[in-house]
């Protein structure tokens, strides 16, 4: 029997049960969303510091130097929405223009219960429709 720390479903980390939802299949992409903020950054001829203390100025953002490094490597998991959107006001796009998003790589775990659950409904339809 396993415990509580290791079953997936007694929310061990690995577990994908918050906002992205067990079963989508796309995912942000960090490093790609990065490379599109620091090619719009040089595309304006800005420093990393001019840039925040514009975004500062307007009053759109407020973050560090170094929490904008972080974005741009692609070393954080998740941008909030509201950091995003300010992103996208100053720059002058849309939301899909700057964040980039790919397929969730999916793992055997996932893969199985995705089939006993469109099993399931198959089988519970042939039941009820089938009479």
């Amino acid at each position: 029997m396993t415990s509580k720390k290791n079953n997936k479903f007694y929310g061990n980390k690995n577990s994908r049960i918050d906002g992205d939802g067990y079963f989508c299949g796309i995912e942000f992409d960090p490093v790609a969303t990065g490379k599109h903020i620091t090619s719009m950054r040089c595309d304006r001829h800005l420093s990393r510091e001019k840039l925040i203390s514009e975004l500062n100025e307007v009053g759109l953002l407020r973050v560090s130097v170094t929490t904008m490094g972080k974005w741009e490597r692609g070393e954080v998991k998740k941008i909030e929405a509201e950091q995003l959107r300010a992103l996208c006001i100053y720059f002058r796009c849309s939301h899909d223009e700057l964040v980039v998003y790919r397929r969730r790589k999916i793992d055997d775990e996932r893969d199985q219960l995705i089939r006993l659950f469109s099993t399931s409904i198959c089988f519970m339809q042939m039941l009820f429709f089938c009479r």
